[in-house]
């Protein structure tokens, strides 16, 4: 369940879709690599992403996360 979130002009909620992922990679390409593209790695199918988008829904920022059930699930290598 996505619980949107919104303060201001701003809202943040997560990717509900392929879709919205898809612009999530697209806007981390052209942050970290300065032109249009799309930015994806095996980690994104793992992980929540959330997007911080304008009242009139363009995304101005996103961040994902992978959520772990509890601290047995850190790894020490």
């Amino acid at each position: 369940m996505t619980i949107p979130f919104q303060k201001t002009r701003y809202d943040a909620r997560l990717a509900a879709s392929r879709a919205d992922v898809l612009a999530c990679q697209r806007l981390r390409h052209a942050c970290f690599f300065g032109g249009p593209g799309v930015d994806a790695d095996p980690f994104d199918p793992m992980c929540n992403h959330m997007m911080v988008e304008t009242a009139a829904g363009d995304l101005v920022a996103t961040v994902r996360f992978f959520e772990w059930s509890g601290g047995a699930d850190v790894h020490q290598g």
